[in-house]
């Protein structure tokens, strides 16, 4: 029993992770698909997802940043002209 709650909160915050801060919640369901798969319960689809998840959370990161270091480095780069 308490192995299919934490198979099912698992998969729930892998579904989750998906679609909202990937990088906090997906780590969360790794944990608890790892719980729920020592008590004897399989919790793959909680595990994939959670996995996912902060994969794409962690990109979204980098690319955020990224995106940032660009900006600012062609804002920094642009010719500035006043007209008289």
């Amino acid at each position: 029993m308490r192995g299919q709650q934490l198979a099912q909160t698992s998969m729930i915050l892998g579904i989750l992770s998906l679609f909202v801060v990937g990088v906090i919640l997906g780590p969360i369901a790794i944990v608890k698909a790892r719980q729920a798969e020592r008590l004897n319960t399989p919790a793959t689809v909680g595990k994939v997802t959670g996995w996912i998840g902060t994969i794409l959370g962690v990109a979204g990161i980098v690319i955020f940043v990224v995106v940032m270091v660009v900006a600012v480095a062609t804002a920094g780069s642009a010719e500035f002209t006043t007209s008289p």
